[in-house]
């Protein structure tokens, strides 16, 4: 697509597909204009993070801003482009539109050989890590491994700050947990765990 431009921890990616299928992540540049982000950082920075309200957060409890020394928000928001209270509806209408871009359809289109792919869930991260995971042990299709995920940034990162980091390869790890919660364990906790053991075992090199 014009103006698009691939690229991995190799260098620039000719064919994307081919390197989505074989790497399990590709990173895509222009597929939106920063300008078209505008409405949605204004209208989040200005109103939301002022707002005192209860909303559903990654931990799928309702929780009212929880904010760092550095006053970002840390717990972030869970499906905000169903927001329907108020003020809210606004930010639901700014996420909605940036997702339905046709250009996001498309690049997504080129990753799945021609495949359109249906919103399913959205989150929204300020300021918030994630310990080193494969997405689907929060979320995943029947039959496996039918989703795929878009991550947006919806600004730049310095270098120093909280970036989005992949272990090329490690997508080929399969972890021994399984959905099913044992008496007195934690099925995140043990997945998350396996994977931090595995990454210490083995020479993967993080690329951000």
């Amino acid at each position: 697509m014009d103006g698009l431009t691939y690229f991995g921890h190799n260098g620039d990616v000719s064919d994307p597909h081919a390197f989505y299928r074989d790497e399990n992540y590709v990173v895509c540049r222009n597929a939106l204009q920063p300008k078209s982000l505008d409405p949605l950082l204004e209208h989040y920075n200005t109103r939301t993070l002022a707002s005192d309200q209860y909303y559903l957060r990654q931990s799928v409890e309702w929780e009212q801003h929880r904010f760092s020394d550095h006053d970002a928000l840390e717990n972030g928001l869970l499906d905000p482009h169903c927001y329907t209270r108020q003020d809210d509806t606004i930010l639901a209408d700014h996420i909605l539109s940036i997702c339905s871009r046709e250009r996001i359809h498309d690049t997504l289109a080129t990753l799945g050989a021609g495949k359109r792919y249906r919103l399913l869930q959205t989150m929204f991260f300020d300021h918030s890590t994630t310990r080193p995971h494969q997405d689907w042990i929060y979320l995943d299709s029947r039959p496996n491994g039918q989703l795929i995920a878009a991550w947006i940034a919806l600004e730049d990162i310095h270098q120093d700050g909280i970036r989005f980091f992949v272990y090329p390869g490690s997508h080929h790890f399969q972890p021994r947990v399984v959905y099913q919660k044992a008496s007195g364990s934690s099925c995140y906790k043990d997945f998350l765990d396996e994977i931090d053991r595995h990454l210490a075992e083995r020479t993967y090199e993080m690329f951000a």
